[in-house]
């Protein structure tokens, strides 16, 4: 294994190199290392001294690259410590800026020190690295290696729970990463199961709650810092119906009459989520892709899509070309309309119809007199070439609209592998 590792220096922050460090310091605790065998190594992994203080056991040491263990191993200035139960500390002192993998390192240097000093108190990782929420998406990874981040993230492989896939909330904090330009977020199913209740869809703006279950955070993400990710309601009272799990760093603060305790922020204009399936957390690989197909339904008439609600409409997202989407005379006519002057109206107009099923209703929804709708629907009518306010036009009209959004989100459905 250290042969395959060489130095922490010449690996990536994937999760593969991750798998890789997480598997060098386990082959470390089957082996059953000294705390002389396990400083040497870790120094030789990381290529820059580090230790093992632990004054109570009498125990301090260090190593630093292919030298002997010395002591006292004390951290020296400037050293990235953890801390264990009893006052242990571990520390890896290295020159210069830090390097992608170096939390990871000290994270599992820090577990394999207290198991096999006999610590029964393994510090929860705090690390939130983007890695391991990686590691449990990609449908590559085995169970094993699956399960074992799980474990790292403090989720129990049989919790439920389930996967967003969003783009504009770089100001989201928690358990989550960022997989090819969209960020993935692990969200509590539990929190989650009664989110969708016919009504409304979520706006810009709207406010983001976070619920705390049994002291712990509702929703989990990855990054570092360690906020929480929470889940959705309209700003008004903490209805479980449009629900998005992400607490964002900027939001206004206010306390909810949800279990444990609440924080508000507001879902950021521009930002669109999609909300994948619940399913058990070793499944998460799964959500995530339910997560990426609802995000390419996602639109700024509805900024969040639950992958439960699409139906057979999921089964577009994979099927269409370019070329296919070239040949959509409807999803042409739509382009047409907003091009136009007042296109952006329109085309949420058509929306508002299709979600509503009357011009009337529309129209409230759009806060606008339902006096201004007909002469709307009847431009969208010339160019489209059919009715839209009767069953067969509007169910026309929603598949329109929603191949338009597929053609025009391809970019969004993120790392095909995963």
């Amino acid at each position: 294994m250290k042969g395959l590792l060489l130095r922490l220096s010449g690996l990536d922050a994937d999760a593969e190199n991750a798998v890789r460090v997480i598997g060098f310091f386990d082959r470390l605790i089957t082996g059953h290392a000294g705390p002389d065998g396990l400083v040497r190594s870790t120094a030789e992994l990381a290529g820059c001294p580090v230790g093992v203080h632990a004054p109570g056991q009498g125990l301090s040491l260090r190593a630093e690259p292919g030298e002997d263990v010395t002591t006292p191993g004390a951290p020296p200035p400037g050293a990235a410590t953890r801390t264990l139960e009893g006052g242990i500390q571990v520390w890896v002192a290295r020159a210069g800026a830090p390097i992608p993998l170096d939390d990871m390192l000290l994270e599992r240097f820090a577990i394999a020190t207290a198991i096999l000093l006999g610590q029964g108190g393994v510090p929860r990782p705090e690390l939130g690295d983007p890695a391991l929420v990686e590691l449990v998406l990609s449908a590559d990874a085995g169970t094993a290696e699956r399960s074992r981040a799980l474990h790292l993230l403090g989720i129990p492989p049989t919790s439920r729970l389930r996967v967003l896939a969003g783009i504009g909330l770089e100001g989201a904090a928690g358990r989550s990463a960022e997989l090819g330009g969209v960020r993935a977020v692990l969200a509590d199913g539990t929190s989650a199961r009664g989110w969708m209740r016919d009504g409304g869809s979520v706006q810009p703006g709207d406010a983001v709650a976070g619920a705390l279950a049994d002291g712990r955070p509702a929703g989990r993400s990855a990054q570092p810092g360690g906020a929480v990710a929470h889940p959705l309601t309209n700003g008004r009272s903490p209805q479980p119906d449009r629900a998005m799990p992400t607490q964002l760093a900027n939001g206004p603060a206010v306390r909810s009459p949800l279990p444990g305790s609440a924080v508000f922020g507001a879902l950021p204009e521009g930002a669109r989520v999609g909300v994948g399936p619940e399913v058990a957390a070793i499944d998460a690989a799964r959500s995530w892709a339910g997560a990426r197909t609802a995000l390419r339904f996602t639109s700024a008439a509805e900024p969040v899509v639950f992958s439960d609600r699409l139906g057979s409409l999921a089964a577009l997202a994979g099927k269409l070309t370019t070329a296919d989407f070239a040949e959509l005379a409807d999803v042409h006519a739509l382009d047409r309309l907003a091009a136009e002057p007042h296109g952006a109206d329109t085309l949420a107009a058509l929306d508002a119809l299709c979600a509503t099923g009357s011009a009337r209703k529309a129209a409230a929804v759009l806060h606008r007199h339902h006096s201004t709708m007909p002469a709307r629907l009847a431009r969208a009518e010339a160019v489209l070439g059919f009715e839209v306010d009767s069953p067969g036009g509007r169910f026309r009209l929603h598949l329109a609209l929603m191949l338009r959004r597929l053609r025009d989100n391809t970019v969004l459905n993120g790392h095909e592998s995963r």
